[in-house]
């Protein structure tokens, strides 16, 4: 059956495998992409917890130097100490504004918080709250910087410096638990990430293997065969599946070249239909459609499978005959013009009896080429015609 050339291109393999190709890789780059930024949100989220556990962490060593400085300043005066400990307490200050800055912002313009429910404790429900901590702990460092007399030993001096020393304790506790819970959060967070990244490339190596499996392969079993339908159709007859015109050259070739090797006989029979343009004026195309493939099938039923049999023209066949002397092909040629009259063709209430005529002759162990012997057996074949038609002749 011939396939009309808009669904050739419709369910031509070598076009759905290039669509599926171009689907798979889109797919994969896709995906390719969101690994790379999955791994560049990683190395963002470690570099920013880093930074976040490095500054919550400096908070701890800032309230220890505090501590000290103040002791320094209380013992000796100086100026210079004074600075060191207000410098301190300013850092101290600008980390913890740093490390709430977007919790602020995001308060301000009525959203939710971006910490944590665990950070957001800590830093502003007790035992730790640490926002409330460091505002005291800054106060309490001023007051006493403010209040305490240099070089005096009095009960006013102890009990700030033990308010001092206990307000440090404290504030260092709870930086110490909100570095950890920091460090925890991080580490949560890669990890997730992590996970995602490493289910995405497995999800890319799936996708491979499953288009391997389930779509390159059975993609390309389907462009090969398409290749042999195509191939087929290419060297065969659509109305007949006889071979056709362009495919005798070759084989005819490959004969001539057996024949010279093993010494063996090749004969030929050109067999033409009597009177079919009559057939196609009286009862139309479609009629002498089937009168056509009517004698195809009764010449390819009585030849051999190592015989080759071409459709030359409209009503015009070809038998090529590998290893069979003349006399074999004239007693074939015989045996097909008898069923090709015994086989009339049957449309509703009519009968088409048919004929045909057909010229044969033997290729010449001398010639070089086939075409010699078909033109003895085209003149035989039009000598067949002239006597009176249905008849075989000898080229």
């Amino acid at each position: 059956m011939h396939t009309p050339p808009s669904i050739k291109r419709i369910l031509n393999p070598v076009r759905n495998m290039t669509l599926t190709y171009v689907i798979s890789l889109t797919l994969i780059a896709g995906l390719s992409i969101v690994v790379h930024f999955t791994l560049d949100k990683i190395i963002i989220e470690q570099s920013t917890s880093a930074h976040i556990i490095n500054v919550s962490g400096e908070q701890r060593m800032l309230s220890q130097r505090i501590a000290l400085y103040t002791n320094e300043y209380i013992a000796d005066n100086s100026s210079i100490v004074k600075e060191k400990v207000l410098a301190a307490l300013n850092k101290m200050q600008s980390n913890h504004e740093y490390l709430l800055k977007d919790h602020f912002e995001a308060i301000n313009k009525n959203l939710t918080s971006p910490l944590s429910t665990t950070i957001y404790k800590l830093y502003f429900s007790d035992p730790h709250n640490v926002n409330q901590k460091v505002t005291e702990f800054s106060l309490l460092v001023r007051q006493t910087l403010n209040s305490l007399k240099v070089g005096t030993v009095n009960q006013n001096n102890l009990k700030n410096l033990t308010l001092l020393s206990l307000a440090r304790e404290q504030i260092l506790n709870s930086f110490n638990t909100v570095v950890k819970q920091y460090e925890i959060e991080s580490n949560q967070k890669v990890k997730e990430l992590r996970t995602s990244q490493q289910l995405i490339l497995i999800i890319i190596v799936l996708t491979v293997i499953i288009e391997g499996l389930f779509v390159i392969t059975p993609l390309s079993i389907k462009s090969d065969r398409y290749s042999t339908n195509l191939h087929e159709e290419a060297n065969h007859d659509y109305l007949t599946n006889l071979l056709n015109r362009r495919s005798f050259a070759v084989l005819a070739k490959q004969s001539v070249a057996m024949s010279k090797r093993y010494h063996a006989n090749l004969s030929v029979i050109s067999f033409d239909i009597d009177l079919f343009k009559s057939i196609n004026d009286q009862y139309g195309h479609d009629l002498g459609d089937k009168v056509i493939q009517s004698v195809a099938n009764t010449i390819q039923n009585n030849c051999r499978n190592s015989d080759s049999v071409f459709r030359f023209g409209g009503e015009e066949f070809l038998i090529l005959l590998p290893n069979t002397p003349i006399s074999e092909a004239i007693k074939l040629a015989e045996k097909i013009r008898t069923c090709i009259v015994d086989s009339p063709t049957y449309s509703d209430k009519l009968i088409i009896e048919i004929t045909a005529s057909a010229g044969v002759a033997e290729w010449d162990s001398q010639e070089t080429h086939i075409e010699s012997t078909l033109k003895r057996a085209d003149d035989a074949l039009y000598k067949a015609k002239k006597q009176g038609r249905n008849r075989v002749i000898i080229g």
